[in-house]
């Protein structure tokens, strides 16, 4: 499946209301830099699966009722006040809830649909933060889980973002370690028909097995599909891995599931990654399907170095101060005086 037949420019054709016509949304979750990206596009391979861009509106409609979690240039705390007020007005405020968030995105998934889809595959990273509500907002659709060694995660997620190859830049991704990745965890134990969970590293070091098993977990043949061809699925959109149409993209590269050790190394990553794990547990690391001594005793078996250890005792402690005085909004204000723009209040 290629982005000619999932994302293509020319006006869509209506689509057809009836129930039995649209796709059943599938989802993908995982933590960021957990190798989605590659999965989506293996999945998308079989012409019963259609997919695009990561879709991303449930996050901003789950949270249009939240007073804590938002802010916003207008008053975050009364417009959930009223949104309250209106489901309150209703027979069941939960149920017309879930109603209207579950109408808007299985209309919208139709139309990012192909003709004859059965699924649409919705890959949005960030919904692991959210994965309870979805479960419980589509009880039919069956979802995919994505787990990685967290070392390599972290690794990844500052190689990739950190501005520097590998600079430490941790405090953007707190939430994805600390809040969502147990969050996922529970909905995985409380959904275990319908979530399937695949490891990274079985991804990478049997491709043909990992799917095999998705399909049929799908109900789909996996005869149908044409994982090798993953690299020719080209979603186009903005908000994207950063290394799609690289050499991460064309071969699956099993290399890559050590490759924390590179960045990991210096005492006071070591430390921390220590502390992390330990603050992970046993048990959902366990669950996520790794052994916490195990991944202790390869922790303390890398090399120790001393790469990015002067920039770390600066940024360690930034981390800390733009957590604490939230240096993101600040910067964004900043950025809109930069522009000639009065920068607004953000209300919560």
């Amino acid at each position: 499946m290629t982005s000619d037949r999932v994302n293509s420019a020319d006006a869509a054709p209506p689509v057809d209301e009836s129930a039995d016509a649209r796709p059943t949304p599938l989802f993908l979750f995982s933590l960021p830099r957990s190798g989605s990206t590659l999965l989506q596009r293996m999945l998308a391979t079989h012409p019963a699966i259609a997919t695009g861009p990561e879709p991303t509106f449930l996050l901003p409609l789950l949270h249009i009722g939240s007073s804590t979690d938002v802010f916003a240039t207008f008053d975050q705390r009364y417009t959930a006040m009223a949104v309250e007020d209106f489901l309150e007005s209703t027979p069941s405020a939960r149920a017309t809830f879930d109603d209207m968030v579950r109408a808007a995105a299985t209309q919208a998934y139709a139309h990012g649909s192909t003709d004859g889809a059965r699924y649409f595959l919705d890959k949005t990273p960030k919904y692991h933060m959210v994965s309870d509500d979805i479960l419980r907002i589509f009880p039919e659709s069956p979802a995919v889980v994505l787990w990685r060694n967290p070392l390599a995660i972290i690794a990844s997620l500052m190689s990739t973002w950190g501005g520097g190859g590998g600079r430490w830049d941790l405090q953007h991704f707190r939430l994805d370690l600390f809040f969502a990745l147990p969050k996922l965890i529970d909905s995985v134990a409380a959904h275990p028909d319908r979530v399937r969970s695949i490891r990274y590293e079985d991804l990478v070091d049997d491709s043909d097995a990992a799917l095999s098993a998705l399909f049929d977990h799908l109900g789909l043949d996996a005869s149908d599909s044409d994982i090798g061809a993953f690299a020719d699925v080209r979603l186009v959109g903005r908000i994207q891995d950063p290394n799609v149409g690289g050499d991460g993209f064309t071969s699956v590269r099993s290399d890559r599931t050590a490759h924390w050790t590179t960045i990991l190394g210096n005492p006071i990553r070591k430390a921390w990654c220590r502390r992390y794990l330990r603050w992970l547990g046993a048990e959902r690391m366990a669950a996520m399907g790794y052994d916490l001594d195990a991944t202790l005793a390869d922790l303390d078996a890398a090399p120790t170095t001393t790469r990015f250890l002067a920039s770390d005792l600066l940024l360690v402690p930034y981390d800390t101060l733009y957590r604490v005085f939230e240096l993101g909004i600040f910067k964004t204000k900043l950025r809109s005086l930069r522009n000639g723009q009065r920068p607004l209040l953000a209300h919560k």
